[in-house]
């Protein structure tokens, strides 16, 4: 998913800018090791050469992270980030500047380096690519404003992490800039907008209001393994309700139902939140009963909604229907034969009822997105041709929000607080991790170079010339 890749980057960025003194890490010769060198000069060379091959494909993810989250035709309230993916776009090196004239083989990225500076940037660039190629294509089409906030966050604080150690490398033998003056700021109000280290914190600054909320949601965007279905030997009780539940929220996920599927999903649910809340009436349970209840009452709403002439033979769903008539006999027995139910199985149930609310109502959105339902309406015709007589034809067209609108306010009630949805679970290291990132790059960003005046410009010039590297603003802990 796209939170193990921005929390990848950010451990693999991190780790390299607490490396202050380049060529030690290159293998130079320092007071450690009495002067000697411990790689050749040659050999230090093409571990800058792989890096900043490495590099290249950090930008291009970044690149493309930006365009994929930004709406297309997006102009007002969108300038930050807009600025921000155009500078990335037009720093993602050609083949041919890169060197050999090449970009990173499979082998190097599956390669462990022996030194660990050009390790902690392959692992970075292994995260990029993996972002790039199999995340980013498992975005929705359009993300929402709080996603995209995220990870527009993201995208900022890594590329003012890259400009700052663009900074520090300045000095390197073979290193290559991501361009003139990259690293500089700008003074002047009609310049700072064109500085990239001022694009890449006000880019940082228009997403940090996300909530931990946000955060999961966007750290949850991308791909997902496939949950296995559940073996089941019998579907007795309400362990095998469970089991069978399982594997209806494993088959929504893996296909788009028909319309008749649809219809049928929807009476086995409706029957088992009715026996669901039986069971936790017995338990004592009342809030899990009323959550039942009214989970019951809006399946009713919706498969009223489905059986006004809706019909689509489009997809599959056989094996789902299978599923949910198992679930239901098993809790049909457990209701018959008096089976005491814990509050443990209550409340995984209710959680699976809860995923496959929220999956059944995507998988509406999918087929009517798709075109595989379809509404009859039947059209009255009359007229002097047809002798006065009035005769219905009936027309099946595309079930959407004009023809059929009660369906899909029926489908977006799932996302109500009809029922008990599960609570999002946060990790403290994804909302901490942002956190602490930011704050290192907002260190590095306030310790600016000193300005000088440069050949050619008069002493109030707004660029800056080429830091020291003792007095670079990418040094961390100074």
């Amino acid at each position: 998913m796209y939170g193990q890749v921005a929390a990848s980057l950010r451990h693999t960025m991190t780790e390299l800018l607490k490396a202050q003194r380049i060529s030690l890490y290159l293998g130079k010769g320092s007071g450690f090791t009495n002067g000697k060198d411990i790689t050749t000069p040659a050999e230090r060379r093409a571990a800058v050469e792989r890096i900043l091959r490495y590099r290249a494909e950090i930008v291009d993810y970044l690149a493309r992270a930006a365009e994929t989250v930004i709406p297309p035709g997006a102009m007002t309230g969108w300038e930050a980030p807009l600025r921000v993916a155009r500078w990335l776009r037009t720093r993602v090196p050609d083949v041919g500047q890169l060197p050999d004239g090449r970009r990173a083989t499979m082998d190097e990225l599956a390669t462990v380096q022996d030194l660990p500076l050009a390790e902690w940037w392959r692992m970075a660039a292994v995260a990029a690519v993996t972002g790039r190629e199999r995340e980013l294509p498992r975005f929705p089409d359009l993300v929402d404003i709080a996603q995209a906030r995220v990870v527009m966050y993201d995208v900022g604080q890594l590329t003012n992490a890259l400009l700052a150690l663009d900074v520090r490398y300045l000095r390197t033998p073979g290193w290559r800039t991501l361009g003139p003056n990259a690293h500089l700021w700008a003074d002047r109000a009609n310049q700072v907008i064109l500085s990239p280290v001022t694009s890449a914190l006000l880019c940082a600054k228009w997403g940090e209001s996300w909530t931990p909320d946000d955060v999961a949601a966007a750290d949850r965007l991308g791909y997902r393994p496939t949950d296995t279905a559940l073996v089941r030997t019998g579907a007795f009780g309400v362990a095998g309700a469970i089991a069978a539940q399982h594997n209806v929220v494993v088959r929504l996920n893996a296909m788009v139902p028909s319309a008749d599927a649809v219809v049928a999903i929807a009476r086995t649910q409706r029957l088992e939140s009715a026996l669901a809340r039986t069971l936790a009436i017995s338990a004592g349970e009342a809030d899990l009963a009323n959550g039942s209840r009214r989970r019951a009452e809006r399946y009713a709403r919706l498969l009223g909604a489905l059986t006004k002439d809706v019909a689509g033979t489009c997809g599959g769903g056989a094996s789902i229907v299978a599923d949910g008539n198992a679930a239901l006999l098993g809790l049909s027995d457990a209701v018959e034969a008096g089976e005491p139910v814990t509050v443990d199985q209550l409340e995984w149930l209710a959680s699976l009822f809860a995923m496959t609310d929220s999956r059944l109502g995507d998988a509406i959105h999918q087929g009517i997105a798709d075109g595989r339902y379809f509404v009859a309406h039947d059209y009255q015709l009359e007229g002097v041709a047809l002798g006065g007589v009035r005769h219905a034809v009936r027309r099946f067209e595309p079930l959407n929000k004009e023809t059929h609108p009660e369906v899909l306010r029926m489908v977006n009630d799932f996302d109500d607080a009809a029922w008990a949805k599960p609570k999002v679970i946060v990790s403290g290291d994804e909302v901490k991790g942002r956190q602490d990132f930011g704050a290192i790059v907002g260190e590095l960003a306030a310790r600016r170079p000193e300005r000088r005046s440069v050949r050619g410009q008069g002493r109030g010039s707004a660029e800056y010339a080429r830091p020291r590297e003792a007095s670079s603003p990418a040094v961390v802990g100074r």
